[in-house]
């Protein structure tokens, strides 16, 4: 059976030669002078390409132009339409390159899969970069989407599923904009949504020209939660202010039934308020504390004892009569260790109530 013929060019020295054992001699004198006069026709337009008219073939180790499109179609399953393999060990170099003057250097669609995928096994190198060199700011890597996610990132070792990263300098490692909706949004189903971190910095800044800098909501959990890891840390977890001359608040908080701002501690200040030339605290409504009360001294006694944990001998106790009885009033309003004792001027002929306060 004969042999099919396999013509190799080398496009810097113009050689063709033939193989096949059932060529004639005919064959491969014209197969040499077709190659040849393909080399001729690319080295006279100026350049080392070969322009190849449509219909022609690719070569090997060759530059072909052409003004029509070039298809490849696999028909097998499982099979790859094109593939391009880069064993050169260069970093530089690329299996498959494609640049355009003013198009789409790389376009990859796919009706049911993936238009373009990538792959890394290398330790510190990315399945898919993109690089933005022009002068005037644009893109490394863009992702659109009419109906879903223009960008998804995923991973599945515990390490970010997208990473965004800023050199030296003032940039934004991730940025997110929007028209009318989230400018970024993170969401887990057991999870941190979106976690910030930094060395120096903000972990997450949020700013606003009009609206809300940042904005957080939970169904059932909190919406901002802040904390201190460090034992030595005497910073505030969640820091709020205000540099305007409005004098807007640095940190407000707002609630239809229950409570609009609240402060807890185990062993320190629950909520503090300080100011260095305006009152520390205005409130504007009414006011209860758990360490008030009315006491009532039964007729015929001159005195109560109230127990309240907490009251030492230092506390300052305040007690005021709720009634006018002659000159019955306070005389005296003693604590002690866990209770105080409240003391009239005289013995009552009925009961008397007594307003106290304890602070301290």
């Amino acid at each position: 059976m004969a042999q099919r013929g396999t013509v190799h060019r080398s496009a810097g020295r113009g050689e063709a030669s033939a193989s096949g054992g059932g060529s004639s001699r005919r064959a491969l004198i014209a197969g040499a002078a077709v190659a040849g006069a393909g080399i001729v026709t690319g080295l006279a337009a100026g350049s080392g390409s070969a322009v190849a008219a449509v219909g022609d073939p690719v070569l090997a180790g060759g530059s072909v132009t052409s003004t029509g499109t070039t298809t490849v179609t696999t028909t097998g399953a499982g099979q790859t339409g094109f593939r391009g393999v880069d064993q050169s060990g260069g970093t530089s170099t690329a299996g498959v390159q494609g640049t355009s003057t003013s198009g789409t250097g790389v376009s990859g669609g796919s009706t049911s899969g993936d238009g373009v995928s990538g792959y890394t096994s290398g330790n510190g190198h990315y399945g898919v970069t993109g690089f933005d060199g022009s002068s005037g700011g644009g893109s490394g890597v863009l992702g659109n989407s009419d109906n879903g996610t223009g960008v998804q990132g995923y991973s599945s070792s515990g390490a970010a599923g997208v990473y965004g990263f800023v050199g030296p300098g003032t940039g934004i490692g991730v940025h997110g904009a929007s028209v009318g909706g989230d400018g970024v949004r993170g969401g887990s189903t057991s999870g941190i949504g979106v976690n910030g971190s930094s060395g120096t910095g903000d972990g997450v800044h949020g700013s606003s020209n009009d609206g809300t800098g940042v904005s957080a909501e939970s169904a059932t959990g909190h919406a901002i939660s802040g904390a201190i890891t460090s034992s030595s840390n005497g910073q505030a977890a969640i820091v709020g202010s205000s540099t305007g001359t409005a004098a807007g608040a640095g940190v407000q908080g707002t609630s239809v039934r229950g409570t609009g701002v609240l402060g807890s501690s185990t062993s320190g200040t629950g909520v503090k308020a300080m100011s260095t030339s305006g009152p520390a605290l205005a409130v504007s409504g009414k006011v209860t504390f758990s360490r008030s009360g009315i006491a009532t001294v039964p007729h015929g006694r001159k005195s109560v004892t109230i127990t309240l944990p907490g009251v030492t001998a230092s506390s300052l106790v305040f007690a005021t009569m709720q009634q006018v009885l002659g000159s019955l009033t306070v005389l005296a309003a003693v604590p002690a260790s866990g209770s105080f004792t409240i003391t009239l001027t005289g013995t009552p002929a009925s009961n008397v109530k007594i307003a106290w306060f304890i602070v301290n």
